[in-house]
Parts: structure tokens; C-alpha cells; sequence
């Protein structure tokens, strides 16, 4: 009963190793194509990448402290 148990748990653990290979998430964007630029979220992230430009140059000046501070705020 053991002996068959530790069979049937390798089975699937090694199912499951090899079908979690051949998974994969499909590419936000197909190969070959660029996203639209005249998209409204990028609109709206301009102004909101602007302001924290303006200010994270104002506080840091620039290097890792003023790049760190762009991508603390998604810009």
C-alpha cells in the first residue's frame, strides 16, 4: 500500500514538474507590433510622470537617488 502510494505521488509530481514547463502567459503585445501611442492611459500618465519629473530633479538632481525616485513613482 505504501509502495503504491510513493508510485502514484512520483507520477504526479512528475506531471506536474513538465506541464508547468510547458505553460506560458501570451505576450501583452504580438511580435512585430508596437503599442498605440495615442492611448488615453498613456495621456494621462504624461502630466502625472511630469509633475514627479519636476520634482523628484528638484529634490535628487540626478543619479540613482533621482532614478530611484522615478520608479518609486511608476515613471
Amino acid at each position: 500500500m505504501l509502495r503504491c502510494l510513493a508510485v502514484a505521488s512520483g507520477l504526479m509530481m512528475g506531471g506536474l514538474m513538465f506541464s508547468a514547463q510547458q505553460a506560458s502567459a501570451a505576450p501583452a503585445v504580438p511580435a512585430g507590433q508596437t503599442p498605440r501611442a495615442d492611448s488615453l492611459v498613456e495621456k494621462a500618465q504624461a502630466g502625472y510622470c511630469r509633475r514627479w519629473y519636476r520634482e523628484c530633479r528638484a529634490r535628487w538632481g540626478g543619479g540613482h537617488r533621482f532614478r530611484r525616485c522615478m520608479a518609486r513613482h511608476g515613471c
